[in-house]
């Protein structure tokens, strides 16, 4: 059995993509998580980025950017404290001056 992401277009249509770890456009510093969990990205051009959390059920429980970003890495916290367990999801969105649009769907858990 190997590892998968899950890509989502943002209108429900989710597909699971062959993933390693070398693949991955975001990577988290905690995962499971009780507390603080930091995501990291590395931009290879000046990109939109948007980075939101939702519930297993699809609802946005936290917009943690949505901005246009210099290249270069990046890292943005995300404060569990008051969220209940259970699983949840980042969605990341980055899209390049003139580049393609991509996604990556990853799962969190978040554990008290």
């Amino acid at each position: 059995r190997g590892a998968y992401s899950m890509i989502s277009n943002f209108t429900g249509a989710v597909k699971l993509s062959p993933a390693s770890s070398s693949s991955k456009m975001v990577h988290l510093s905690a995962n499971p998580t009780a507390g603080i969990t930091e995501f990291s990205y590395d931009l290879d051009a000046n990109s939109y980025v948007s980075l939101s959390v939702v519930d297993a059920l699809g609802r946005q429980v936290a917009v943690l950017t949505s901005n246009e970003l210099q290249y270069g890495i990046h890292q943005i916290s995300w404060n569990t404290e008051n969220i209940l367990s259970g699983e949840y999801y980042y969605q990341f969105m980055m899209k390049p001056t003139g580049g393609k649009e991509l996604l990556e769907t990853g799962k969190i858990i978040v554990v008290k």
